[in-house]
């Protein structure tokens, strides 16, 4: 019997986890002057940003800009290929951008693989095996072709479960900090008569959901209002409206924690539909399909502007890896204040969400490198889902324009550090800021 040798390859940076963190870490680090590769479990690079989701993060609720950067770059290349980008509010507790996912699956090739990153597909992460000097020695990876030792200067954590950070044996933060998120389901509708949608909303206020905060919308009536002048759907719907209520209690719609519509192109009249914590479906199995179904006869039977709609996209319902933060140098969420005396350490910057969040500030606030460097390895940043973070504020991290200001912050970071003997912690943190506002990163509220 014939033993296969396992190949071996050498980089600057590796970054396992193709969505927005991953996807923007990647692309910076090579812009960086940094090899970089880029590993992704799936077919197509995008992750998250593939669903059709609007992006959070970007904007506070206010609509002042919370990230810059590789984002500016990331929006440009979605408008290049016919997305729509301008900030929209849902008048409920945030400012969004609702994105053409298919102008997105263009969009992030044309970023990775113009500034020259490898990309590897339906590639995952076998083993990591670490040193004696707190260095990851090498991750093997695996695929079709076989199994491939991969030797990096600095690798890059941007997948949701923190997997390269749990197989590296970090830390994590502490027991109760670990969550299993729900996964919810998401489908999107054409044909949609946006216009006649959003003159029902404005006739019929009672469907939204309450304006979290005054200044977001005095009431349902104004942000319904506020909707229909803005010209596009972006509505978070109540689950508790009567209409809603009775159909659910006559099996007509599914129960929910709430339901939320945006819209990803007008010309298609697409929209895509989020479904919180859906009852009596489990979105990682094959019968979600009956679910979407019956939220998409709903729609159509209760709400004007869907009766003509069809379901144009049904988007996988892969179960959400139980999140596994790790204790970082610093915790998100927790650790105030410098970093030590003089030391401002502050690399990007997220916004909170709807909850927990004081709306009538600013909303933003300022993510240290710290909490990207989990405790006991010196070459590997982890800014996915294991990403150093109290619960409190985790879900805000999470948001998708917060994940490209922490990939570019990291990508930044990777490359800065990639020398003979890579250790984060020596890196130049004052240097690093630099060239992060060099780039266009926002690390700072405007002034």
């Amino acid at each position: 019997m014939m033993t296969r040798i396992m190949a071996s390859v050498a980089t600057d940076v590796l970054v396992i986890g193709g969505g927005a963190a991953g996807i923007a870490a990647a692309v910076t680090a090579r812009r960086n002057g940094a090899e970089a590769i880029l590993v992704e479990a799936g077919p197509m690079l995008g992750g998250e940003l593939l669903h059709g989701l609007p992006l959070a993060g970007l904007y506070t609720a206010q609509g002042g800009r919370a990230v810059g950067g590789f984002a500016d770059g990331f929006l440009a290349a979605c408008a290049k290929y016919g997305s729509e980008t301008a900030p929209l509010r849902d008048f409920h507790a945030r400012t969004l951008v609702c994105l053409d996912p298919e102008a997105i699956k263009v969009a992030v090739i044309d970023l990775t693989h113009g500034a020259g990153v490898k990309a590897l597909m339906y590639t995952l992460v076998d083993q990591v095996a670490t040193d004696g000097d707190g260095r990851i020695a090498g991750v093997i990876l695996r695929n079709k072709a076989g199994r491939t030792l991969v030797r990096a200067k600095i690798v890059i954590d941007a997948t949701d479960g923190g997997t390269v950070a749990a197989l590296a044996d970090c830390p994590p933060l502490d027991t109760s900090a670990e969550v299993d998120r729900a996964s919810p389901l998401v489908f999107r509708m054409a044909g949609v008569d946006a216009a006649a949608f959003l003159e029902h909303l404005a006739a019929a206020p009672e469907t939204l959901a309450a304006p979290a905060h005054p200044a977001i919308a005095a009431d349902r009536a104004a942000a319904a209002s506020g909707l229909r002048d803005q010209g596009r759907v972006l509505a978070v719907l109540d689950p508790a409206a009567p209409q809603m209520g009775a159909a659910v209690a006559a099996g007509r719609m599914i129960g929910s924690a709430g339901a939320a519509i945006a819209q990803t192109s007008a010309a298609r009249r697409d929209v895509v539909i989020r479904v919180d914590r859906p009852q009596g479906v489990d979105p990682a199995r094959i019968e979600r399909t009956a679910g979407i179904e019956l939220c998409a006869g709903f729609l159509r039977s209760a709400l004007p502007g869907f009766s003509q709609a069809v379901i144009s996209a049904v988007h996988p319902g892969v179960p959400v890896p139980f999140v596994r933060p790790m204790l970082g140098d610093r915790v998100l969420g927790r650790d105030a204040g410098p970093a030590g005396p003089g030391v401002v350490d502050t690399v990007a910057r997220g916004c909170h969400g709807t909850r927990g969040a004081d709306l009538s500030g600013d909303g933003a606030f300022d993510i240290p490198l710290g909490c990207m460097l989990p405790r006991g390895v010196r070459n590997l940043l982890v800014i996915g889902g294991g990403l150093s973070a109290d619960p409190s504020i985790s879900e805000d991290a999470a948001a998708t324009g917060t994940r490209l200001a922490l990939g570019e912050a990291a990508g930044t970071a990777a490359a800065l550090a990639a020398g003979p003997a890579p250790d984060l912690r020596r890196i130049d943190i004052a240097g690093l800021r630099r060239s992060l506002r060099q780039q266009g990163a926002l690390l700072e509220a405007a002034r």
